[in-house]
């Protein structure tokens, strides 16, 4: 089966629906070598539709199926992703605007792309464009984000495990 262009194997969900609602359970998603799992409701009973989402990525390759959300590469590695976010609102905007949740990530044997954070430091901070030649590799990547009223931001500090910074810009073509 495939949803987008997300490759989608051995599924084995349970939909529920009639016109008040909407629930889906995920108990097993093969996708991209790894898991999903995880549930998705829609409460239309109300004039505001309440909607509510919980997903657990395992063991999965996450630089393509970020890729494929986001149509850009940004990374590669082997991880596990929590997602859990709620809203309500009577129309998109209403409901995007009242979305809460949180997101946690872990990471493994990847890279950064689009971007040399050595260059970064030895630059002073000096704006970087994104290039997808770039790249920064890492042993792991662990954080996570919070959504509140909408509103994305960083729930805790990324911390970054054996950190690979190369000595050589291929790109620039300067040696540091």
């Amino acid at each position: 089966m495939t949803y987008s262009k997300l490759p989608i194997r051995n599924a084995d969900l349970t939909v529920r629906s009639n016109p008040k609602e909407l629930k889906v359970l995920l108990r097993r998603v093969e996708l991209y070598e790894g898991r999903l799992s995880g549930r998705v409701d829609l409460d239309m009973e109300a004039a505001a539709v309440a909607t509510g989402l919980q997903l657990k990525f395992s063991k999965m390759r996450l630089g393509p199926f970020v890729s494929e959300i986001f149509n850009q590469q940004l990374f590669n590695g082997i991880g596990n992703v929590d997602v859990s976010v709620a809203g309500k609102g009577g129309t998109m905007r209403e409901l995007v605007g009242s979305l809460d949740g949180s997101a946690d990530f872990n990471v493994v044997q990847g890279e950064i792309v689009g971007f040399d954070l050595r260059h970064a430091v030895l630059s002073l901070g000096q704006g970087q464009s994104y290039d997808p030649r770039r790249k920064t590799r890492f042993d792991r990547v662990k954080g996570g984000f919070a959504l509140r009223k909408g509103v994305l931001t960083s729930s805790e500090a990324v911390s970054y495990t054996h950190l690979t910074l190369p000595t050589t810009c291929r790109v620039c073509g300067s040696r540091w």
